[in-house]
């Protein structure tokens, strides 16, 4: 079981396929970071962190004395591991969260988070707006999303799409859901 979790871990934080994603969306989360006014605190929610993949390459680029890091997943399984791997950063907290679900009914509040982001795990929901609104449900206002997903084309070549969706403005649409999300800069890189 070790060498199975430890081989997904390699994959998902440095195997060559997914690498270069985290270290673009970490690169596109400390641009944004780096606009935030002296002092402010910054509230950041990880969606299915699983292994830590992206959070590894995250981590390093958050101000550590304002920040709320919470890493989530479907089930408490990872988040023993998950623990010891980043004792450092002691602003982590570790919460179940099925995003599938609003997450209103799950102890998050609405609005509760500066930033959002995802790695390979809303694609595997049900319905994908519907998550999407889940997922802006708890986005504050101004708020950014960044998301990396696998897509998987009619062929046999995978495609990765790292996206930053940014500015919640509930003026949009008149309140949630995925037309709140303005701004939006997807690359797809094949």
């Amino acid at each position: 079981r070790d060498g199975s979790a430890g081989t997904l871990e390699h994959f998902y934080q440095s195997g060559w396929s997914q690498l270069i994603f985290n270290l673009m969306a970490a690169e596109a989360i400390g641009a944004a970071i780096s606009e935030l006014p002296a002092g402010r605190s910054l509230r950041v929610l990880e969606i299915g962190a699983g292994t830590g993949g992206l959070t590894a390459h995250v981590l390093p680029r958050l101000p550590v004395d304002r920040t709320r890091y919470v890493f989530t997943d479907t089930s408490n399984a990872f988040f023993g591991k998950a623990e010891q791997a980043f004792f450092d950063y002691r602003f982590m907290e570790f919460a179940p969260l099925d995003i599938e679900r609003p997450g209103t009914e799950q102890g998050f509040e609405r609005g509760s988070f500066d930033l959002v982001i995802a790695s390979n795990v809303l694609h595997a929901t049900r319905d994908l707006g519907e998550t999407l609104d889940h997922v802006c449900e708890l986005l504050a206002p101004g708020g950014m999303f960044v998301g990396i997903e696998k897509l998987i084309g009619g062929t046999s070549t995978d495609r990765f799409t790292v996206g930053a969706a940014g500015s919640v403005d509930d003026s949009v649409s008149g309140g949630g859901g995925v037309n709140t999300l303005v701004g939006s800069d997807t690359v797809n890189l094949w």
